[in-house]
């Protein structure tokens, strides 16, 4: 309280503007009472590994892992949507196979999110890597509307963060891998790549009427 109507008589004298003032007073008071990390921590500046509360949401008693905290946020947006729209496609399927393939989108979209696969605070394996990417191409084709198609570089950034131009050529790999496999598209052009599609400015397109949109295996273990 102290903080509140010291920062409302600032206000009214004209010294600093509200917002400022308040923000300023909880650093100071969070400051001295957990020591610099709180600081840190409160700018958004994170120094060193997550801590467990940073890794696990507590909900009714049982730990779920978050999300990767990278992934930029537009596509995170786009892989979040997707994931409430697999679940409501898992309750409103009236067979196998749709369900199967609503469960296969729920799978993709929290591969793709971190939610499973390797714990995203861990070095990943090649393997983790590749499911991941799988996973991320899967679940923003799903994303976007019937026809649309995604970047490379998309798919990168989800799994890669600020590192995502490594990962490039990996991505383009795993896309053909899915391509053979009649899972998308790979187009460039405008038109569907024949040979070598790994060349070039390329386009990813969700294959209507293939295999099911199946993702890798759950490789999750929550200690």
């Amino acid at each position: 309280m102290k903080v509140l109507r010291y920062s409302c008589r600032q206000r009214k004298r004209g010294e600093q503007p509200y917002r400022r003032s308040i923000h300023s007073r909880i650093i100071t008071v969070l400051t001295a009472r957990r020591g610099r990390r709180a600081k840190r921590l409160l700018m958004g500046k994170h120094a060193g590994p997550p801590t467990t509360d940073e890794r696990f949401l507590i909900i009714h008693g049982r730990r779920w892992r978050r999300s990767d905290p990278l992934i930029p946020d537009g596509l995170r947006q786009q892989l979040v949507n997707e994931l409430m729209s697999a679940r409501r496609a898992v309750a409103a399927a009236r067979n196998a196979r749709d369900l199967e393939n609503a469960r296969s989108r729920v799978r993709n979209a929290k591969l793709a999110l971190g939610e499973r696969g390797r714990a995203w605070w861990l070095k990943p394996t090649t393997k983790s890597r590749n499911v991941r990417i799988d996973a991320a191409i899967l679940a923003l084709l799903h994303a976007r509307k019937k026809g649309a198609s995604i970047c490379p570089s998309d798919a990168a950034r989800i799994v890669g963060g600020k590192s995502w131009r490594a990962l490039m050529d990996d991505v383009r790999t795993r896309a053909a891998m899915l391509s053979r496999q009649r899972r998308i598209r790979i187009t460039r052009g405008g038109r569907t790549v024949a040979g070598h599609p790994t060349l070039g400015v390329l386009r990813y397109e969700l294959k209507r009427g293939g295999r099911p949109a199946a993702g890798g295996a759950n490789l999750s273990v929550l200690g």
